[in-house]
């Protein structure tokens, strides 16, 4: 009897433990640590090349490097403006996390988006359908002072075709419900970043 409860309470300590770690990584997403840069960075964006490179050099039991580009941007389609994340990654790669297709393809190629469920449902998109993205590229502020009101920035949009509708499982925080995936060599070439 003592053995069976022994292998019964491992059984159930495990078992917590695994509902644990997913409850954790689902308001977290499916990966170990994430670098970004501050807002009083000179250059907000990360050289991915050499980036990697300095990562994997850093601790030899690292298994994977990816590289995205997150922001909040500005959502048009059907007349209707407001605004969700735009998250670009490189789908033939990155396998952080649970793409759920809902309709449509999940192929992000010719500048195919896929747009999360909520965000469809509140343009009224559906697979096929054109929306834009517009994105002003931020300065960087100096330390200890707020950002400056009225600046000019450099704002760039582009245009997309809803290739599916997906749900995100563990890609990205859970704070990530409104939003658009897209190619991130898409997002390279039309912000010019490398």
């Amino acid at each position: 009897v003592s053995t069976g409860l022994i292998v019964a309470l491992n059984a159930t300590i495990e078992t917590i433990r695994r509902s644990n770690i997913d409850l954790i990584t689902a308001e977290t997403g499916r990966f170990d640590i994430a670098i970004r840069k501050t807002d009083v960075a000179p250059d907000p964006f990360i050289p991915v090349d050499a980036t990697i490179a300095a990562i994997r050099a850093a601790d030899p039991a690292v298994e994977q490097v990816f590289a995205r580009f997150q922001s909040i941007a500005e959502i048009s389609a059907g007349g209707e403006t407001g605004s969700g994340w735009l998250v670009a990654l490189d789908p033939g790669v990155d396998t952080v996390g649970y793409v759920r297709v809902i309709s449509g393809t999940y192929d992000l190629a010719d500048r195919g988006a896929a747009v999360l469920q909520s965000t469809a449902d509140t343009y009224a998109l559906e697979v096929g359908d054109p929306l834009e993205i517009a994105y002003s590229l931020p300065q960087p502020r100096e330390a200890g002072r707020a950002d400056p009101a009225g600046a000019s920035r450099r704002r760039a949009v582009l245009g997309l075709t809803v290739a599916a509708i997906v749900r995100l499982e563990g890609v990205t925080s859970g704070g990530v419900s409104e939003g658009v995936l897209v190619d991130l060599a898409t997002v390279q070439e039309w912000l010019g970043l490398p």
